[in-house]
């Protein structure tokens, strides 16, 4: 469940009770706003036994001090961090730069929240880079959502409603409430949370001598015979 500053919450325990697994409460924004919530919420959501994350909502500037100034204010031992997408302002070289100055930081891969915005402007291409970052996708629909799928293949969450209902968090002042769904079970879900930046192979030496080139003739043989 998705949270900041502008939705009530009388009681997180209630929220679990009410199949609620995890909360990704907003943090920060730009380089000058803390979320005055964020900090005793955490504790609640933690003590109740809640998984917790943060998301930094992005506008234009300097997005390694944008990055920077969310690990600052969010905590530099979470388990999961999400970049909010929603100004066109913001390009998605900047989107990357504020994603790799946050894995840079933190160790871990932050997640991509976004709609239309990323959608307008990927398009049907694909960004080999932010690939390999999960989607977040906002998209409020009664039906199947969509999404860049040359560069995303499947979402991992998604914000499927404003109007949603939950025990113990009413939402904001006029009643809405976003509401998300994990296509798995709650176990993986769980796993799923934190997912640390895994550190790159180091490349293999190729083989030259007789049994690697009687590899690649076998190969080449085994080609052939498909034909």
């Amino acid at each position: 469940m998705a949270v900041s500053h502008w939705d009530e919450v009388d009681s997180f325990e209630d929220a679990k009770d009410d199949g609620v697994v995890g909360i990704i409460h907003k943090a920060a924004e730009s380089n000058n706003y803390f979320d005055p919530t964020y900090n005793q919420r955490k504790k609640d959501a933690l003590a109740a036994g809640l998984l917790w994350g943060a998301y930094h909502f992005l506008r234009p500037g300097d997005m390694k001090d944008q990055a920077q100034y969310f690990v600052s204010k969010a905590g530099k031992n979470l388990d999961l961090y999400a970049a909010d997408h929603e100004d066109e302002g913001v390009s998605l070289d900047d989107l990357k730069t504020f994603l790799r100055e946050v894995k840079r930081l933190t160790g871990k891969s932050p997640i991509i929240y976004s709609g239309h915005v990323l959608k307008e402007q990927l398009g049907d291409r694909r960004d080999s880079e932010l690939s390999q970052y999960r989607l977040w996708l906002a998209q409020y629909a009664l039906g199947k959502p969509s999404w860049p799928k040359a560069t995303f293949p499947q979402w991992w969450l998604w914000q499927y409603t404003e109007h949603g209902e939950c025990d113990g968090i009413p939402g904001d002042s006029e009643g809405n409430l976003d509401l998300n769904k994990y296509n798995g079970t709650k176990r993986q879900l769980i796993d799923e949370w934190s997912e640390e930046v895994a550190p790159k192979p180091a490349p293999r030496k190729k083989r030259r001598g007789p049994r690697a080139k009687a590899k690649k003739a076998k190969a080449r043989g085994g080609l052939r015979n498909r034909n």
